[in-house]
């Protein structure tokens, strides 16, 4: 990893946790101080949550659980497996796409003997 990446990193950490503080002031969000790094700020995206509630837009998710707002802009808790919406960070590293591919390992005559079985 090279300094630029850390930088970059550290710069998308930071904005996040912005991010997810102004969301918890104006939104009256609870998120313990224990479980806050695993917490992200996500792109504003509407569905709903079949059986369960209807138009919500989703503001933040931990990856399983997440905040959405109804239209009332009440602030709701819920899962998001079964949420219709698409799920996205609002910031996050770009993908690197000079990304190394190893050549594939050659097998031993032990596994190539077993591959024959």
């Amino acid at each position: 990893m090279t300094e630029f990446d850390t930088l970059q990193r550290d710069e998308v950490q930071r904005l996040n946790r912005d991010a997810l503080t102004s969301l918890m002031r104006d939104h009256n969000l609870f998120i313990p101080a224990r479980d806050f790094h695993i917490w992200r700020p996500t792109k504003r995206t509407f569905g709903d949550i079949q059986g369960i509630v209807g138009e919500v837009e989703i503001i933040a998710t931990n990856g399983l659980l997440a905040y959405f707002l109804t239209a009332t802009q009440e602030v709701f808790y819920g899962h998001i497996q079964k949420f219709s919406g698409k799920v996205e960070p609002l910031f996050s590293v770009p993908k690197s796409t000079n990304i190394k591919k190893s050549k594939p390992r050659k097998k031993s005559k032990t596994q190539i003997a077993l591959d024959m079985l």
